[in-house]
């Protein structure tokens, strides 16, 4: 048997082969002189933003002289069976231990990642704030409006009658002092029982005082809100009823159901899961609702668009593989796989993902401002019409004794008018 020498490895400076004699010059050509190679997506690839994915594969292909066709199909069905087929890619999510999936030859390094359903989570009201906004505007616009009428009802009467106390056989004068009374303004002359109306309409102030500041400010200021509920498992995402948004290769991966063929909306245990190529920024708009994907794509999404978001998340499946799908024992797949680890010590493919992220941050700047905006909105305990209602209470159970009390002083008016005579 005869040997040949093929090579020396040497330590110093950083390791590497003497001669860096290619092993398999045949086995794993350099380029394939420009041949075409088809890419079936799951997703739209131009939604107003260039796909990372398309970035990455075509870099890869361009420097192996191949030239990338992207064609979309309008079925999964077709799609999927295409990806085992000729001379065409696909990059696609499947679930580890699928038999199905892994009669194709996939790429390395594999991406890992857990298959999870994202919530928002609970939220708290923060404990400061300011007497402005303790009151809502329809309070303040309340309160400023009765003042005025009060005022303005007053002067003109005062301005258009001649009083004369000892008469109330006009109409007017028993409107001016009814008015009076319930607007807690003093009447001129007041008859025999001054002291006992005083008292009670300083006894009403107090009531009202008293009942608005443990309600505003109290209420406000000390009282530490309960924190909602979380949603930590299916069972509690039924019962909450929320929106679940997902994207097609998603449901296909998790499912393995291909009946679907290019359905809008999917039920599932009872979920109702809504189909969508923007499911991660639909579930950033929308309160209620949650969203199935995987672990890799949300803190992708989170970090380049709301840096402010953190939501909340439990396991639907233990863990998903996303790979660039090949025929079997395809010559591109060799080469691809080549270029894919030079790749990744080089750190080609960190620079673009932060040439990507930086380029993608300012398309949400708006509903970025739109989320802060609401939460400093939230960070106050805002009183309205329903939280004073014991107020408007007590204010109406004070009206009717002040109108009882009137009524009151003018029969006994009357009576020590008549008996003097």
């Amino acid at each position: 048997m005869e040997l040949s020498f093929l090579d020396t490895w040497t330590d110093e400076p950083n390791g590497q082969f003497q001669y860096d004699r290619n092993l398999f010059p045949q086995k794993i050509p350099n380029t394939f002189s420009k041949c075409p190679l088809i890419f079936h997506p799951h997703e739209e690839l131009y939604t107003g933003r260039t796909n990372i994915e398309w970035i990455i594969l075509n870099a890869t292909f361009t420097s192996l002289n191949v030239t990338l066709i992207c064609i979309k199909n309008k079925t999964y069905h077709d799609a999927f069976l295409l990806g085992m087929l000729g001379n065409t890619i696909k990059i696609w999510y499947y679930l580890n231990g699928e038999d199905n999936f892994m009669k194709l030859s996939i790429t390395q390094p594999h991406i890992y990642s857990d298959f999870k359903v994202f919530v928002h989570c609970p939220k708290k009201h923060v404990l400061y704030g300011n007497f402005h906004k303790v009151f809502k505007s329809s309070l303040w616009v309340l309160f400023f409006v009765t003042c005025i009428i009060s005022s303005v009802v007053n002067y003109i009467i005062h301005k258009t009658i001649r009083f004369e106390l000892s008469d109330f056989r006009e109409i007017s004068y028993n409107f001016y002092f009814i008015w009076s009374i319930l607007t807690s303004v003093s009447v001129p002359k007041i008859p025999r029982i001054t002291r006992v109306r005083l008292f009670f309409v300083l006894l009403l102030f107090y009531a009202l005082l008293m009942s608005t500041i443990f309600q505003s400010f109290f209420t406000s200021f000390l009282t530490e809100p309960v924190m909602e509920r979380g949603i930590a498992n299916i069972e509690e995402l039924i019962r909450n009823n929320l929106t679940v948004f997902s994207e097609n290769e998603i449901i296909l991966a998790a499912f393995s159901d291909f009946s679907i063929n290019g359905a809008s909306i999917l039920n599932f245990g009872g979920i109702t899961i809504q189909i969508s190529n923007n499911s991660i920024e639909n579930f950033l708009n929308i309160e209620n609702s949650a969203v199935l994907t995987t672990e890799m794509d949300m803190k992708f999404k989170i970090s380049s668009r709301m840096r402010l978001e953190k939501p909340c998340s439990f396991n639907f499946h233990s863990q998903t593989t996303q790979s660039v799908l090949f025929q079997g024992f395809s010559p591109f797949q060799e080469a691809f796989n080549f270029k894919i680890m030079r790749s990744f010590e080089s750190g080609l493919f960190i620079k673009y993902l932060d040439d990507y992220i930086s380029s993608d941050i300012n398309i949400n700047g708006t509903l970025t401002g739109d989320k802060i905006r609401r939460y400093e909105q939230e960070e106050y305990f805002a009183i309205d019409l329903q939280h004073l209602r014991i107020v408007f209470y007590i204010h109406l159970f004070g009206m009717a004794v002040s109108i009882f009390v009137f009524i009151f002083e003018i029969v006994l008016f009357k009576i020590f008018k008549y008996s003097s005579l």
